[in-house]
């Protein structure tokens, strides 16, 4: 008659710790993901806010630049060609402003060049860099669309006769006219009108002249 033996196995008490070690592991490593996810998303957020901010400054540095510009007639001449403000603080951030002649160089040389407006904005570890050119708007000098202008008075003697052709007779003052106009007439005032075959304009605006 044969026995047979029963084989028991029995649990090592080592594998229970591992389990626990395991699933303790497992809780960490959850956890440090969570706390490392939140941290990566408030970087996120932080250089949002920082990137927008920055935006903001540099455009408010270029308004304060036109600001200027419109304010001081003789702003060529009263700032440099380079740097108008650097480093000026505005809130969590700060700013610079920059105003160049982009051809020459040289602000006061010309009232017909180009002008580069540039404002830079910091805000945090951002940077934004805002650009804006402004262009003259050059129009011909109203002197130079008529026949004949003068800035002081035009006196036409009796029986003189003046004959115009696609343009006025212009005057930012007087004209005393003893004789015969065939044309039209801009004039500041009239003390005499004589004979006008054109259209007649008085009071009129003034006209710029050249330069001497």
């Amino acid at each position: 008659m044969r026995h047979h033996r029963r084989h028991r196995r029995h649990c090592r008490p080592g594998s229970a710790y591992f389990a626990v070690l395991g699933a303790a592991m497992l809780v960490t490593v959850l956890g440090l993901s969570a706390l490392l996810a939140a941290r990566v998303q408030n970087r996120s957020d932080q250089w949002s806010h920082d990137v927008a901010k920055s935006r903001l400054y540099a455009l408010s540095a270029v308004h304060l630049g036109l600001l200027y510009i419109s304010r001081d007639p003789d702003w060529r001449t009263n700032w440099p060609n380079g740097t108008w403000i650097a480093g000026q603080g505005i809130n969590d951030g700060s700013f610079d402003l920059k105003v160049v002649d982009p051809g020459d160089g040289n602000l006061s040389d010309s009232e017909t060049d180009s002008v580069t407006v540039t404002g830079i904005g910091h805000c945090g570890n951002a940077r934004h860099k805002m650009q804006v050119t402004l262009l003259p708007d050059i129009r011909a000098l109203g002197a130079l669309n008529t026949c004949l202008h003068a800035g002081g008075n035009i006196t036409i003697k009796n029986g003189k006769t003046i004959t115009l052709t696609g343009a006025a007779l212009s005057t930012n003052a007087d004209l005393a006219n003893g004789g015969v106009v065939d044309g039209d007439v801009d004039a500041g005032s009239i003390s005499q009108l004589g004979t006008i075959t054109g259209t007649v304009t008085c009071p009129a605006e003034a006209k710029r002249l050249p330069d001497a």
